[in-house]
């Protein structure tokens, strides 16, 4: 199924509220995908509170290729550090924080696409 533009992060709520529920659809960012334009998928979960979008698989992180290592990109809302009511962006490496951010990510683009099994509550 292909990917479709859905909207930006800090529409994301409505958006899942609205025609994108998650028992049917599967979501993806476009973060760090350089001019190629690729759409990273992501996982959505809750914890004790707030929001988490994190990209997954995880990814190569730096530009010298002898010391890169594998991490991924989180975008959090409404944690305890940032519940301000907006999308933050944080860096992790081989699991663990590496205190980079490119900061409030609420534009960040959005993308859905089908599942091509939708889950049915039994």
């Amino acid at each position: 199924c292909p990917w479709i533009s859905i909207g930006k992060l800090g529409q994301l709520q409505e958006l899942i509220d609205g025609n994108y529920p998650a028992t049917q659809f599967e979501f993806g960012v476009k973060y760090n995908q350089s001019v190629l334009g690729v759409i990273h998928p992501v996982t959505i979960n809750g914890w004790n509170r707030g929001v988490r979008v994190a990209v997954a698989p995880d990814y190569p992180q730096g530009d010298d290729s002898g010391k890169m290592t594998f991490g991924t990109a989180v975008f959090t809302k409404g944690l305890d550090d940032s519940n301000d009511g907006n999308w933050h962006h944080r860096y992790y490496r081989l699991g663990k924080p590496t205190g980079k951010s490119n900061g409030i990510a609420n534009n960040v683009q959005v993308f859905a696409r089908r599942h091509p099994c939708p889950w049915i509550s039994i």
